[in-house]
């Protein structure tokens, strides 16, 4: 991986201090920045630390690589929360889609200050997170999904009413007055024209055609 100007130097230098930073931004906004080891350093003028008073400390980071076409590159991450509260927020559908990155970085081992510029290796967000307790011991094992994952997103689950319509556009009517749909539609092509019955307890059935049928159904009630 090609660094430039201080950094790579000092990566071909003689014992190198290098160190790994995590930041998670949980709901709040509840901002978690650990270093893999002790002490602090600021990164963008917020301070990393190897300890944080609430969720603990940063354990193990397993490797990363790209992933094959159909998988994207995951990050897998060890945090020891000290009480059961942090470890059920960390381990939460709440910590579900925070943002996460992770820094890499080198020290000068006199002064403690950063040497170079700070490489950022990782940008991604918590897919789940999984609680592994042990005798004397408890960790919280997130994967942490690359922002690429949302490139895999796809349509399952979609419905054609008006209930998962109003969740997408909380102001579109035209599904609103659809009790039933015999047929499958065809969604942008001039398909068969729907058939609407109106009494005097008006229920419209929607038998066929695209979406100008939730429309016209709209309004038809609107005219009643």
């Amino acid at each position: 991986m090609p660094y430039s100007g201080a950094l790579d130097t000092a990566l071909q230098a003689d014992g190198v201090l290098l160190f790994y930073a995590l930041e998670i931004i949980l709901p709040g906004p509840v901002n978690v920045r650990l270093l893999d080891g002790p002490g602090s350093v600021v990164i963008g003028g917020n301070t990393f630390t190897g300890l944080d008073a609430t969720y603990g400390a940063l354990g193990s980071i397993q490797g990363f690589a790209d992933g094959v076409d159909t998988v994207s590159p995951h990050l897998i991450v060890q945090m020891a929360p000290p009480t059961n509260a942090a470890a059920a927020t960390l381990a939460g559908a709440t910590a579900q889609g925070s943002v996460t990155t992770l820094y890499f970085g080198v020290l000068n081992t006199a002064t403690g200050a950063l040497v170079g510029s700070i490489d950022t290796l990782f940008v991604g967000e918590i897919d789940f997170g999984k609680l592994t307790a042990g005798r004397n011991s408890r960790w919280v094992e997130l994967d942490i999904s690359s922002v690429w994952d949302r490139f895999f997103d796809v349509d399952e689950g979609f419905a054609l009413n008006n209930a998962w319509q109003k969740s997408i556009y909380s102001t579109e009517l035209g599904l609103e007055y659809v009790t039933d749909i015999q047929l499958q539609i065809p969604w942008g092509s001039d398909g068969v024209r729907p058939n609407v019955v109106n009494d005097v307890h008006p229920t419209y059935v929607y038998t066929g055609g695209g979406m100008i049928g939730g429309l016209v159904i709209s309004a038809l009630r609107q005219m009643n």
